[in-house]
């Protein structure tokens, strides 16, 4: 889920397989790339109070149990900075456990 983002606005879901730490600099004063961006997972809309959310269905196979993954949301937000984007902080999980 995000939130605190722009209201009204788009959150592009990201997934990666490598945890980042790159600043984005006078690009986008305060914010960082915290993955690898391996994979665009989908886009939601954020309500007026800038909250969103994605349901991500996991397959049920054992080959997936243990592999870790990285994620961050990218928020279209035009006013923001030079890029037009926030960025929200990284997330990291890990299937069956």
């Amino acid at each position: 889920a995000v939130t605190q983002a722009r209201p009204s606005s788009v959150a592009i879901l990201y997934l990666g397989a490598s945890q980042l730490n790159v600043s984005l600099g006078a690009l986008a004063a305060g914010c960082s790339v915290y993955c690898s961006y391996d994979a665009l997972l989908g886009a939601v809309p954020t309500n007026a109070t800038g909250s969103g959310s994605l349901t991500l269905p996991v397959p049920n196979s054992t080959g997936l149990i243990g592999i870790k993954f990285y994620n961050q949301y990218i928020v279209l937000d035009a006013p923001a900075n030079t890029l037009g984007l926030t960025f929200t902080n990284g997330g990291a999980g890990k299937i069956g456990g």
